[in-house]
């Protein structure tokens, strides 16, 4: 009977074992669908939504394009949401430095700091990332700590362009993402120094825009470098009560900023909207509760001018697809974990009943 009964278990095991890993096997092959089509809705979000750091990373969690990046309060973590406002995926990285999306929204470049601390090579590094949305393709530079310096991060083409700047002097580079980590100097302008310097070109490169909480200044140079007042187009104020504005995009409907607005003791409020930088009419079009801001938006995207109508994010507790993932990511040790439990199950019901039958 002891061993009908231990044949009994391992029968059952196996027949757990065959039930469960042949899905696995097809399962844990199977890529996810990217969110989002070229001939479905796409735009900014109406409005965007608190977000958890469980969330699956861009390299596993695919979409077709990217309309808006957004960071926490102290701009160390990042998530991405996708075209048609239905998936977000974070950024992964203890500490990501700089993140920005390419103006097609169908890339995503960051710098992500490691410490000494964390690596075996003894010594601080900044990895530059560059990944493409629909695959998770990916390439990678390591750079070295002149990267502290680094301010901000553009797309220029499929180049990657990275702002340098400190004591109001700056420098723009270009990631060759070859094995020496090079960065070729790009000279003293471009979109990435724009970036850091605050200011922001119009498409065609003939007006920067330079934003701050009070208001938006309007140039046809440098603002840093022009006399006080000197080829100044328009110069719009922005709304009472607005803590800080930034600049995401500068396209023909206008520039695209996003707001914050102090709202009460404990929560600010973060809004983006488009200014018409020649009437100075203000449009808000997305607007959200959270401590995430947008720091990013893919302007090709924003020139459109539609809006989608955004989903809260899933949960990774009950979605399918992020149940997907997780089973693909560890598919062998759940198989083994209900292979065990299951297959002992019977063995340990046996033994049990054994000692109660002597002790009685």
């Amino acid at each position: 009977m002891r061993k009908a009964a231990l044949r009994s278990a391992f029968a059952l095991a196996a027949a757990v074992l065959v039930a469960v890993a042949v899905p696995a096997a097809y399962l844990g092959d199977r890529a996810l669908a990217p969110a989002g089509s070229d001939a479905g809705p796409r735009g900014l979000p109406d409005r965007w939504y608190a977000t958890s750091l469980a969330l699956p990373t861009v390299r596993t969690w695919p979409m077709v394009e990217a309309s808006l990046l957004l960071t926490n309060y102290d701009m160390t973590r990042y998530v991405v949401v996708s075209a048609d406002g239905t998936r977000y995926a974070r950024i992964p990285g203890k500490t990501v430095m700089n993140a920005t999306l390419s103006p097609d929204g169908r890339r995503v470049a960051w710098v992500e700091w490691i410490s000494s601390d964390d690596h075996e090579g003894g010594r601080n590094q900044a990895i530059l990332h560059d990944l493409r949305l629909s695959d998770g393709s990916e390439r990678t530079q390591v750079m070295t700590p002149q990267t502290l310096l680094l301010n901000a991060i553009r797309y220029v083409g499929d180049d990657v362009h990275l702002g340098f700047g400190a004591n109001g002097k700056y420098a723009e580079r270009v990631a060759t993402f070859d094995d020496r980590g090079t960065l070729t100097p790009a000279g003293v302008t471009g979109p990435a120094v724009d970036a850091a310097r605050g200011d922001i070109r119009n498409p065609d490169g003939s007006l920067y825009a330079q934003v701050s909480a009070e208001r938006v200044r309007i140039d046809s140079t440098p603002l840093d470098n022009a006399p006080k007042g000197v080829g100044v187009h328009n110069s719009w104020p922005l709304p009472a009560g607005t803590r800080s504005a930034f600049p995401l995009a500068w396209t023909r409907l206008g520039l695209v900023l996003r707001l914050e607005a102090q709202g009460g003791a404990t929560r600010d409020l973060f809004s983006i909207a488009v200014l018409d930088w020649e009437s100075g009419r203000l449009e808000t079009i997305s607007t959200t509760d959270t401590a995430w801001s947008p720091v990013s938006a893919a302007s090709g995207l924003v020139r459109t001018g539609g809006t989608v109508q955004a989903a809260p994010p899933v949960s990774p507790r009950w979605h399918t697809d992020v149940a997907l993932w997780v089973w693909r990511q560890n598919r062998i040790a759940l198989v083994t974990a209900v292979t065990v439990l299951l297959g002992a199950g019977p063995a340990i019901g046996f033994v049990v009943r054994r000692r109660r039958a002597e002790t009685d």
